[in-house]
């Protein structure tokens, strides 16, 4: 047989050939090693982060003989395909934080509580509940000949209308918030009241107009369909953990309302909702007339709401140590004396959530209180007066950047 040879350059081209293809798989292999990787940590820095189950709700695999042919680890393996399992089990679609502004001034510190848990990738839904009022009429449009002048009068008329619509529109595009409007309740006669919400303050004698505000709002979230359970928290607010609030949303037991206590007797309201109005709470008066959504408004009364609120919803079984608290409140740093020992850091790595509610500033974070009154308000002790005016400095910067408004001004008593 003929043997076949190749000459030097023959040989330096077929070597040539072999080295390209060789780098160019390496190149290809090592391109999509790194695009793989890119892929997963981008995926996990988007995916919602998952609060951790609690001891007492996770369940753990049935112990099966050990085999010589597994390792030492694949107990643990198996234990934790088992916990994932159970934590992507939670169906977040059916839970949400919620929140009801009824007045423009409470929209911005809702909005900048969505946004903190849209920061701190939430799982559980975000509803803003606002009264259908805030989303226009054909009223408020003008009437045909006028032009915009109709829009401007009826702007004039309601300043604060154009911010509260602007803020609706940046939670839900920016935060990803549901927005469900609510109509007020109608008269019997199919005239709405004009006073107030849900018809307080009209012809009816209200014994106390902010339970009865409180017990209505409640009595409309409990009617909302779709949801499983939903967590109210007082605004305005800084959230610095959302997996406490999302835990307690997830593993809590509760039916019907629960409270959660704090340092500020009730900071949070759990509801369990119900797809039917007219529940066995439904003990108050309801006209023929009604429709099924403006019955729902009736279901809890000031004594029921009373009854309700006394009784707190315990939660130490779902928070992963004793030293973390699901509630705490900026008040609280006026209770070390200045020779106290105070850990600022264990303060804002123990709580999830922070209320403003501050016995010496009463206003509350959203005003420009004057600087004398600030300093007469500030905590004795020097490292709670650290975080205190560390607290209040990063809201007022949050709200510039959430909502694009400055702190308010304060008119002299």
């Amino acid at each position: 047989m003929r043997r076949i040879l190749l000459t030097s350059s023959q040989v330096s081209l077929v070597l040539s050939g072999i080295i390209t293809l060789a780098f160019t798989l390496l190149l290809f292999l090592s391109g999509l090693f790194l695009q793989r990787r890119t892929l997963h940590s981008l995926q996990q820095t988007l995916a919602p982060r998952l609060p951790p189950i609690p001891a007492s709700h996770f369940v753990a695999p049935e112990n099966s003989p050990s085999s010589r042919h597994f390792s030492s680890s694949y107990k643990d393996h198996i234990a934790s395909a088992s916990y994932n399992t159970q934590q992507a089990a939670i169906p977040w679609s059916r839970l949400a934080h919620v929140q009801f502004p009824t007045s423009h001034h409470e929209v911005c510190s809702a909005v900048m509580l969505f946004a903190d848990l849209h920061r701190l990738k939430s799982p559980a839904k975000r509803v803003l509940v606002f009264p259908s009022e805030w989303l226009g009429s054909e009223g408020n449009k003008g009437t045909t000949g006028q032009g915009g002048m109709g829009k401007v009068r009826a702007d004039v008329s309601d300043p604060w209308m154009a911010t509260t619509r602007r803020l609706l529109r940046v939670a839900g595009r920016r935060y990803g918030v549901q927005l469900r409007p609510v109509n007020p309740r109608d008269t019997g006669n199919g005239k709405r009241k004009s006073k107030g919400w849900f018809g307080l303050g009209g012809e009816e004698v209200i014994e106390d107009e902010g339970k009865e505000l409180e017990g209505k709002k409640l009595a409309t979230l409990l009617g909302m369909h779709g949801l499983a359970r939903a967590l109210l928290v007082r605004t305005p607010g800084w959230v610095l953990d959302a997996s406490g609030l999302d835990a307690a949303l997830a593993y809590s037991s509760v039916e019907g309302i629960a409270t959660i206590t704090s340092a500020n007797d009730t900071d949070a309201v759990l509801l369990k909702t119900t797809d039917q109005p007219f529940s066995s709470l439904s003990a108050a008066s309801t006209t023929s007339s009604s429709s099924p959504a403006d019955s729902s408004h009736h279901l809890i009364s000031p004594s029921e709401l009373d009854r309700l609120l006394t009784s707190g919803l315990p939660l130490t079984p779902l928070l992963p140590a004793l030293s973390t608290s699901l509630l705490n409140s900026i008040g609280s740093l006026h209770s070390p004396s200045p020779e106290e020992t105070f850990n600022a850091t264990h303060f804002l790595t123990s709580t999830s959530y922070i209320t403003f509610t501050d016995p010496k500033l009463p206003a509350g974070p959203e005003y420009d209180i004057p600087f004398a009154d600030k300093v007469r308000a500030r905590p004795q002790n020097k490292d709670a007066d650290w975080v205190w005016t560390k607290l209040y400095g990063m809201f007022a910067e949050r709200r510039r950047e959430v909502c694009g408004l400055d702190l308010e001004w304060v008119p002299p008593a």
